[in-house]
């Protein structure tokens, strides 16, 4: 039988490691993170490895740095004389500045 004084310490590790989750967050190498206090963007982390934040008040964005794709479902167009041709279109992009993305876009 487990003495109730593991049971607190195991208790204490876990509660530890979740309060730690909410401290801290990763930026991957294909990514950009921005960092917002109350829907005010407060810095860019451009850079991968650990960041902090303060829990419950800062809120992160994340953006790939990655060619983003957008394909488009094909549609038939009718011309003047009576054919049809399908159109097909895609998009291609990537973003360049994570706050200029992110403040036209909100």
């Amino acid at each position: 039988m487990q003495s109730p004084v593991l049971a607190i310490i195991g208790l204490i590790f876990v509660f530890t490691g979740l309060k730690w989750g909410a401290f801290i967050f990763t930026v991957h190498q294909y990514e950009s993170a921005i960092v917002t206090r109350f829907g005010k963007a407060v810095r860019v982390d451009k850079t991968p490895g650990l960041k902090f934040k303060v829990p419950f008040i800062d809120a992160v964005h994340r953006f790939d740095n990655r060619i983003l794709a957008w394909d488009g479902a094909p549609t038939e167009c009718p011309t003047k004389d009576k054919l049809y041709l399908i159109v097909d279109c895609f998009a291609r992009w990537r973003i360049s500045d994570p706050l200029l993305y992110f403040k036209s876009l909100n």
